[in-house]
């Protein structure tokens, strides 16, 4: 899909509603290098397609900033 990128996909806690969801979707965009963000409630998990290189600490650094736990 898109060319120098890689899916890092990561479990996320707390979350409860569509909300939640868009709230951790939104962080994770506001990371450079992050290109795409998905968030599976059902499963718990945001997927993020990122440019190689990017660190996924930086997500999940984000991720817990807005207020969710966030782990690979």
């Amino acid at each position: 899909m898109f060319n120098n990128s890689e899916k890092i996909t990561l479990r996320v806690e707390n979350m409860h509603c569509a909300h939640c969801a868009a709230r951790v979707e939104s962080a994770a965009k506001s990371v450079k290098g992050v290109k795409k963000a998905s968030v599976d409630l059902d499963s718990a998990s945001l997927e993020v397609t990122v440019a190689r290189g990017t660190d996924p600490v930086a997500v999940i650094e984000a991720v817990s900033a807005a207020g969710y736990s966030a782990s690979k």
